[in-house]
């Protein structure tokens, strides 16, 4: 048998088996592998959820830990509508407030008038998954279920945060999310703002003195201006639409972020992405690359949006071996892992929240606060190689003046990108690996290794000093972002893709480039267990000081002093040679740093 064939033959034995593994947890995002229920469930069960009307609100439940305040909330129902019928959908207005502790008076508990310190408000919204223990997405569960809350999940993070002097809001979603898809029978996205504006509402009362289920205590609670939201898996399609909702509200959102973000990503050739994220709010994307739930549909939206001109900062970090569910002790206590994972070695639920609790911790500081970070929001910040001691892959929109190019679909009769010395250039895009359709712009599949992306790049052999010339003009370039990842996995004991990197002046003249900061963009990613699994990522360079002032005609792409034969024929050309290759989804030149 070719050896090729047997490769594939062995590839589609191990996705078979993966699949096996997987069955169970395929619960979160479909209800197809659901195991069977009761009959009586089934009208019922994904459909939406159907709080009785004439259910009494649970008596608001206050702890006093660690020096903050957890309060269990229940503010009602709200009617979601649906099916002509606005009272057809029904959801709880439930959750877990978490807050700083005040002063509290000897033998009394805490003085009624007394004025908690104002902390700014952080909304923590969780992801979709089974509300019942017998695996059902149902509201209310059959009787006798127990009703599994993913909200109080997240409660070590809103401790943790509170903790910092944040004010964080977690609300109970698994009944509003318990339908299957988030537009109909009922709208999921305005469902969820009916739902947390009921209760922001009710904690801007609390926090101007009045009188609400929340009780005492609360008084100046909550500081006034920006408010960030942390959104895992399904939530992450609510962003869009409540920072333009909230712009004008008291609680503006000025702080974004995802973990495990359930993005719309295209299946076929139409390039159906999510809407790009809001230029002015600065937007955290984190993906484990363990997932087997969304996989890394963040990075790979982001992909498609990296040449946004931005005033905030856009930024993605790629963690390797964290997956999805693991920060909802929810799940975690539940060992309802998404991942195929070897156990001894992969992160387990302890470092999944320490990693969450980290990452959020450090990037509401930076962006709620204004406190120095790790995360590289300015244009000429170095890439960091790790993050709380985790190795990290960025890709990173910056804000300022940029000049960008993009790869494209059209055809290149504008010369805006070229082979030079021996390179070549395919414009093309990558599809899903299972997807067998030969679509005309369909990228070559790599000899080894996985390309998930799903936006068009221009893969760029890399023969010894060839490669590409892309024409991009720009004067006073502070800095040089390359947006990438290398084509495949390499055959050889190299662990990178060497790549030079020439800025082209408009005298001819041509400067060579230095890397600031972290090249895992070029890194090698295969292990002795995986074959290695590419994401597009940000190289940063720093522009030498004869540049200064000076105009950019163009950039080149040159392969390094490396032997070639990385990525086999990854030009598409179908020559046979064996060299190095990259898949540039664009470039940026940094004009102004901010």
């Amino acid at each position: 048998m070719p050896p090729r064939r047997l490769t594939l033959l062995v590839t589609l034995m191990a996705l078979l088996a993966v699949c096996c593994a997987l069955g169970l947890h395929h619960l979160l995002r479909s209800s197809s592998a659901r195991p069977p229920v009761p009959s009586e469930s089934t009208a019922t069960d994904q459909a939406g959820p159907h709080s009785p009307k004439d259910r009494t609100p649970a008596k608001t439940q206050v702890e006093h830990v660690d020096g903050v305040v957890v309060r269990d909330f229940d503010l009602g129902d709200i009617s979601l509508g649906g099916h002509g019928n606005a009272d057809t959908f029904r959801a709880p207005v439930r959750g877990v407030l978490v807050t700083p502790d005040i002063e509290v008076t000897a033998n009394t508990g805490t003085t009624p008038d007394a004025e908690a310190p104002a902390a700014p408000l952080v909304i923590v919204s969780h992801l979709r998954t089974f509300g019942c223990a017998d695996e059902t997405f149902r509201y209310p569960c059959l009787p006798g279920v127990e009703e599994i809350r993913a909200d109080r999940g997240m409660i070590y993070l809103g401790k943790a945060l509170a903790a910092q002097g944040y004010a964080v809001l977690i609300p109970d979603l698994s009944p509003l999310w318990s339908g299957e898809e988030t537009a109909t029978p009922y709208d999921q996205v305005r469902g969820w703002r009916l739902t947390v504006e009921r209760m922001r509402d009710e904690l801007l009362t609390a926090s101007s003195g009045g009188t609400t289920a929340f009780g005492a205590g609360m008084r100046g609670v909550i500081s006034p201006g920006g408010t960030a939201l942390i959104m895992h898996s399904r939530s992450a399609a609510v962003f869009n639409s409540t920072v333009d909702a909230w712009k004008d509200s008291p609680t503006p959102i000025t702080s974004l972020m995802t973990y495990g973000g359930d993005f719309v990503i295209p299946d076929g050739p139409d390039p159906d992405f999510s809407p790009p994220p809001p230029t002015d709010v600065p937007f955290l994307v984190v993906d484990g690359d363990a997932d087997r739930d969304v996989k890394q549909a963040g990075t790979i939206w982001l992909t498609e949006h990296i040449t946004q001109q931005r005033t905030a900062p856009a930024i993605g970090v790629r963690v390797p071996g964290y997956g999805h569910n693991y920060i909802n002790r929810a799940l975690s206590e539940r060992d309802f892992d998404d991942r195929v994972i070897d156990g001894d070695t992969a992160p387990d639920a302890a470092a999944h929240e320490a990693l969450l609790t980290s990452f959020s911790s450090q990037w509401l500081d930076q962006t709620l606060r204004g406190k120095p970070g790790p995360f590289p929001t300015a244009s000429d910040a170095p890439l960091p190689e790790t993050l709380a001691d985790v190795p990290v892959q960025w890709l990173v929109t910056a804000p300022g003046a940029a000049a960008h190019w993009t790869a494209t679909s059209a055809e290149n009769a504008d010369g805006a990108v070229e082979a030079v010395g021996g390179g070549q250039v395919k414009l093309c895009r990558t599809y899903a690996s299972m997807d067998p359709n030969q679509y005309p712009d369909r990228c070559p599949d790599p000899e080894s290794g996985v390309q998930s992306m799903r936006s068009t790049t221009a893969r760029i052999s890399l023969p010894r000093g060839g490669g590409a010339r892309l024409s991009i003009q720009a004067s006073d370039v502070q800095e040089v972002h390359l947006h990438l990842a290398p084509t495949g996995s390499r055959s050889d004991e190299l662990t990178h893709t060497p790549l030079q990197v020439v800025l082209v002046m408009e005298d001819g003249s041509r400067l060579p480039l230095s890397p600031l900061g972290s090249e895992k963009a070029l890194s090698d990613l295969r292990t002795a267990e995986d074959n290695g699994d590419y994401t597009v990522a940000t190289l940063r360079f720093s522009v030498p000081p004869q540049a200064q002032g000076r105009v950019v005609t163009g950039v080149e792409l040159l392969g390094g002093e490396g032997e070639p034969g990385g990525a086999g024929d990854a030009s598409g050309a179908g020559d046979g040679r064996r060299h190095d290759s990259v898949d540039l989804r664009g470039v940026s030149l940094i004009q102004s740093a901010r």
